[in-house]
């Protein structure tokens, strides 16, 4: 699950009726760890409860832009995490230390949310990838039908091999489900051993790679010669954050992503910027 702020805030606990302080998130997170959870739909989100805790998700959107088409092709659903006194959780502990089910319950809740917001433009949701050896989860997902919806892959922990991952994924493309793969990044082993393997759909090159380097086009463009044949609709470059960045891949074969378009924002707020926050840029 992607994170949605860099922020680390002392969470807290509701244990025997007080809020209990807690120096960091992994109390928290055990205390959600195999307990069967129940979640209630927020203006911004959910509150979920399992039988020790609860926490506040709030859904955030941030665009992926087609540069060349000048225009917003998805829209990637991520989660802050905060609790019930409204003070934030530090997301990536949060989100690598909790179990498969509550994953799979947000990425559910996410796209019931966009549902029921009546979102057009497609969303991409992001879950690992032994999740879709779930049958009652793959079946749970198919059966949301009011939204489109694609899937980010944000970590490769089963073999790409199994045959019953590949008979989800035959599912999943049959009925219009794209596959992303997140965070590509060229050492990574996992990764790169999901390519030709996987029928990705798009491949999103991890923030870090043009970070360290946009002043180099030749590297760029040669790790984009090297994913591109393994990634069917394209790459997407994450992390665009400067001007100078966008100038470097406007005039690439690639969609971006980055906090010079657009930090993740509220639905709300998205509606009410999309169409003229960082004109100059699209």
């Amino acid at each position: 699950m992607k994170i949605s702020t860099q922020s680390f805030v002392r969470s807290t606990r509701l244990v025997d009726g007080k809020v209990m302080h807690i120096d960091d998130t992994k109390n928290n997170i055990s205390s959600l760890k195999n307990n069967m959870y129940e979640y209630n739909y927020t203006e911004s989100g959910i509150i979920v409860r399992s039988d020790a805790s609860f926490v506040k998700l709030e859904f955030l959107f941030q665009p992926i832009i087609d540069l060349k088409q000048r225009q917003v092709r998805h829209l990637e659903i991520l989660s802050k995490v905060l609790s019930d006194s409204g003070e934030i959780f530090y997301n990536e502990t949060f989100f690598s230390e909790i179990d498969q089910e509550f994953i799979k319950m947000v990425a559910l809740a996410q796209i019931k949310f966009c549902s029921d917001l009546k979102v057009h433009i497609p969303i991409t949701v992001n879950i690992t990838l032994s999740c879709l050896k779930d049958s009652l989860f793959l079946q749970s997902l198919l059966n949301e039908c009011d939204v489109n919806f694609d899937l980010e892959i944000t970590d490769i922990d089963c073999d790409v091999n199994c045959g019953r991952l590949q008979s989800s994924i035959r599912l999943l493309k049959r009925s219009g489900v794209g596959l992303l793969l997140d965070d590509y990044y060229h050492k990574n082993n996992a990764a790169n051993s999901s390519l030709g393997f996987i029928d990705w759909d798009y491949i999103k090159v991890d923030k870090s790679f043009l970070h360290h380097n946009f002043d180099d086009i030749n590297t760029i463009n040669y790790l984009l010669r090297v994913i591109s044949p393994y990634a069917k609709n394209g790459i997407i470059l994450e992390g665009v954050e400067t001007s100078y960045q966008h100038d470097i891949v406007k005039n690439l074969d690639v969609m971006v992503q980055g906090y010079l378009y657009s930090p993740p924002v509220s639905w709300t707020q998205l509606k009410r910027e999309m169409n003229i926050t960082n004109k100059e840029h699209v």
